[in-house]
């Protein structure tokens, strides 16, 4: 499902991701994400970045087949070499109508219902889990057909960054249900009580929310601009991995390079990652001067 579609369409090839997992293990970072966003921030610092925090880019200048400068409101930065890490499909937004990809024909990965709690209690789950409820291929059927997933055939998964990380002063639980993108605003409150409900008849766990935050496919778009409101990006369709993703390189635009779960090599935190290490590398051997 993070891979943006489902056992019953996914190129086998993806096997690969089981053995990285229980072949070779899975990683938490000190302190969470957030620790490691700490860590890479301080790394760019000590190399001379300078971070500018909320600004939305909203214009892109283009002149001689190369970006010269983006906007946010009225204030303008320019540059010799421009990376976009925001979504792939709002950035074309920003770009002449006749240099954008074509969109039509992409397919892409799930949106999310997110629900985050803080609870007081006993709970007693792993940091990872994945709940099949009901008939596993009717949620992803529904993915698929852009409609949402019935509450009586819908799976989930729970992060408990306890279970790990027994540093944490309280308790918390992360729900991710897995939903299409670009679907009408319906009750997703709904679609978190069941799995809630679901999750302490299975687990045995007795807690009460204390805080509550849900996260909708609304919130990815609006905050995002994440088109449709995709959680991941695109799919890993065969014709939409490794080489077959949207370049890293804009074909028209002689300095505009892009990043992230679009591009190569695809969707996750590691990949996302090792997309910059790629790219970084790409700019540095570029002949752009």
């Amino acid at each position: 499902m993070f891979l943006g579609g489902s056992p019953f369409n996914t190129p086998a090839v993806y096997a690969m991701v089981n053995y990285a997992i229980y072949g070779k293990g899975v990683y938490y970072p000190k302190g969470g994400f957030s620790g490691l966003v700490s860590k890479l921030v301080n790394a760019c610092e000590r190399a001379g970045v300078e971070f500018k925090f909320n600004y939305n880019v909203d214009k892109v200048v283009i002149e001689n087949k190369k970006v010269t400068s983006v906007r946010s409101g009225n204030r303008v930065e320019t540059g010799d070499i421009f990376v976009f890490n925001m979504d792939y499909h709002y950035a074309d937004t920003l770009l002449p109508v006749d240099i954008r990809q074509d969109w039509s024909r992409r397919k892409l990965a799930p949106s999310a219902i997110l629900a985050y709690l803080g609870v007081e209690g006993e709970i007693y789950a792993s940091h990872h889990s994945v709940f099949v409820r009901g008939d596993w291929k009717l949620h992803f059927d529904s993915i698929d057909d852009g409609v949402p997933p019935d509450p009586n055939n819908m799976s989930y998964y729970v992060s408990y960054r306890k279970a790990t990380d027994k540093s944490l002063k309280g308790d918390d639980l992360v729900f991710l249900i897995p939903v299409a993108p670009n679907l009408e605003s319906f009750d997703y409150k709904i679609y978190v009580n069941k799995v809630i409900e679901d999750f302490k008849a299975k687990t045995k766990s007795k807690f009460e929310i204390k805080f509550e935050r849900i996260y909708s496919p609304n919130d990815f778009e609006f905050d995002y601009n994440a088109y449709k409101g995709t959680a991941f990006g695109l799919s890993h369709t065969l014709a939409q991995t490794g080489p077959f993703r949207l370049p890293m390189k804009n074909k028209w635009l002689d300095n505009l390079f892009y990043v992230g779960q679009y591009t190569q090599p695809g969707i996750g935190v590691p990949m996302v990652t090792i997309s910059s290490l790629i790219l970084s590398q790409r700019i540095i051997n570029s002949t752009i001067r």
